[in-house]
């Protein structure tokens, strides 16, 4: 007979709880310990087989889809906890690039104020003193933030069975609380772990009395999350008193640990000097290769065209000094552009590099696949067994999160050449792997055929590879390759025609979200979260939708779904201002409008804002009921 099992659904701190019961005696011989976390491209399902034997489920606040609830077993306890988190004392985060052993990603060191400095023309020298130059209350209401981040946290966890807000609102001036806006540190794990082992549903399980229980949890939670922590800004410190604060702490990423000004200092100083590797050396494109006839294997995927950007139903005021692309948006020959055509080859002898997606041939770069700066010339490759390969990824895909522009029009290439030759091998990178990119390849029946690379160079004997695809000028050729990919999904019935699209991942940033979504639902709109729903029940519903209204990010690609006429809103902060959704609804004969946002300090790309809410409900107006 199958065990019963304790399933864990939700981000990581959902994981690190499960894993540590693990260590409650004779927990682990009661119950299979099981975990679905949430990933950066969204969620799968958990395994019926698994949802069908649930014991327990230990879940964050909504991520517990309707489907998989309707397989949990009667007398299974379901136990929420909301997401933790906690931005009052990093107000700068902001993403820096990749340096030495930290990852490119928001809150690595976070600091806009540094990142500012480094996008500034300050010389090496005088960073420090222009990071200095910058006063913490001009760019920020500490106070304000504060109070929003406080009613944030007591309304994520209404309804559910463990409760925190309180204990860190209590507490958070005397312990350190967070190691990070999103990594809880010891004592509050340890008060999450008290509330969890008390809930009857666990305190049936195992042996032991409650505090011997905890007892035995709490050398693990004591290293959780201890290798991701951010600096705290003294001025934040000072705000808001800190006693466990000094300038002498250390901050650990990773292997590093720094001071705060030992972290600032590693930050602005000079980029590393370039790797002495030599970059490769670019060549033709495939339109040259073309003109000249020396690739006899070449068609035509997207003839040349020009589009015409649709004049915005409803746009607000953009900023050209605060947006990079702002004044490109705002000069006359914004509204149309010109794609050249869409070209496809055979290679007989090209090698891959798959960090980046370059094609070397006859030892040249192909021009359609070099990004900038062009990367390193591999000194060895891995030699495919595959008898044909398709490379279905290219320059610009790690910014295209949903994959509805660079990758999936390479996908669906792909699937109708494996009509004829079934042999034939995908190629992604392994970076891309995400619960999205999974359903896709399964609508495809792609999921056998992917290979799946790592940052190497791959020697292919016969490789197919498609020109460059653009993101902001979006080709036809993605709206006929969508159209493909929706009509695997079956037809449903017309579910709700306004949807407010929204993930976590991009909606994170709009500080007054939870407005949005009610003056939103107030107007008729239903809500679709991304991160919840999957990617065929989300192209079901949004074929039916009249309008779409959605923050800045991947989950707005998915417009793309959305019938001829449709109207599509973009909410975006003040230094975002993008052609790329424009020249998508553009191309997709969708009704666009954008709504910027109000800056919550200084206003750079990706930092947090806010959408006037009498602004949104004049656009809403307007679109198509």
């Amino acid at each position: 007979m199958s065990r019963p099992a304790l399933l864990g659904i939700g981000g990581h701190v959902v994981g690190a709880l499960v894993e540590q019961l693990g260590a409650v005696p004779g927990l682990a011989e009661a119950v299979d310990l099981h975990l679905c976390p949430s990933l950066p491209g969204g969620r799968p399902r958990a395994a019926p087989d698994v949802l069908a034997r649930a014991a327990v489920v230990l879940a964050e606040a909504g991520a517990l889809d309707p489907a998989e609830r309707a397989l949990l077993p009667p007398g299974c306890a379901l136990i929420t906890l909301p997401r933790l988190e906690f931005e009052s004392l990093w107000p700068l985060a902001a993403e820096h690039p990749p340096r030495g052993a930290l990852p490119g990603v928001p809150a690595a060191f976070g600091d806009r104020i540094a990142l500012g400095v480094l996008r500034s023309a300050a010389p090496p020298s005088g960073r420090r003193a222009a990071y200095e130059a910058v006063a913490l209350n001009t760019l920020v209401d500490l106070d304000r933030m504060h109070a929003f981040v406080a009613r944030e946290m007591f309304r994520r966890e209404e309804g559910c069975d463990i409760h925190l807000a309180g204990f860190v609102l209590a507490r958070f001036r005397k312990e350190r609380l967070f190691h990070s806006a999103l990594h809880p540190a010891e004592p509050l794990l340890a008060v999450a772990m008290s509330q969890l082992l008390g809930h009857p549903a666990i305190a049936a399980l195992g042996t032991g009395s409650h505090d011997a229980r905890l007892a035995a949890v709490l050398p693990g939670l004591a290293t959780l999350f201890a290798d991701q922590q951010a600096p705290v800004h003294p001025a934040v410190a000072a705000h808001f008193g800190l006693a466990w604060w000094s300038p002498a702490l250390r901050y650990r990423q990773g292997e590093a640990e720094r001071s705060f000004d030992e972290w600032l200092d590693w930050h602005l100083q000079p980029a590393p000097s370039a790797s002495a590797t030599p970059a490769v050396a670019p060549g033709p494109d495939l339109a040259a290769l073309r003109a000249s006839g020396a690739l006899p294997h070449m068609a035509e995927l997207q003839a040349a065209a020009e589009v015409v950007r649709a004049p915005p139903f409803f746009a607000t005021t953009i900023n050209p000094d605060i947006a990079p692309h702002g004044a490109a948006l705002l000069h006359p020959d914004s509204g149309r552009y010109a794609l050249p055509a869409t070209l496809i080859a055979q290679l007989d002898q090209a090698i891959v590099l798959s960090g980046s997606g370059t094609v070397l041939h006859q030892g040249l770069a192909l021009a359609d696949t070099l990004p900038q700066p062009p990367p390193p010339a591999p000194a060895a490759a891995r030699q495919t067994s595959a008898a044909q390969s398709l490379l279905a990824f290219g320059p610009g895909w790690e910014s295209d999160p949903h994959g509805m522009l660079t990758l999936l029009p390479r996908l669906v290439t792909a699937a109708r050449l494996r009509r004829q030759h079934p042999e034939l091998r995908v190629l992604l990178p392994q970076a891309a792997r995400a619960p999205w990119l999974e359903e896709m390849l399964a609508l495809l029946n792609l999921t056998a055929a992917a290979d799946w690379l790592a940052e190497e160079a791959v020697a292919c004997t016969n490789l197919v590879v498609t020109g460059r695809l653009g993101l902001a000028e979006v080709s036809p050729l993605a709206r006929s390759t969508a159209q493909a990919l929706a009509a695997l999904v079956p037809m449903a019935p017309p579910g709700p025609r306004r949807l407010y699209l929204r993930s976590a991942e991009f909606a994170g940033r709009l500080l007054n979200e939870p407005l949005v979504a009610a003056t939103l639902a107030a107007r008729g709109f239903t809500l679709v979260d991304a991160d919840r729903t999957s990617l065929a029940d989300r192209i079901a519903l949004l074929r039916h939708a009249s309008a779409v209204v959605a923050p800045q990010g991947g989950a707005l690609a998915e417009c793309i779904f959305c019938p001829e006429g449709a109207g599509v809103l973009e909410l975006l902060g003040p230094a975002d201002p993008s052609p790329v959704f424009w020249s998508l609804a553009s191309v997709c004969g969708l009704r666009y409008g954008y709504v910027v946002g109000e800056a919550q300090g200084a206003a750079t790309p990706g930092s947090p804002y806010q959408v006037p809410l009498p602004m949104l409900e004049h656009a809403a107006s307007l679109l198509p009921a």
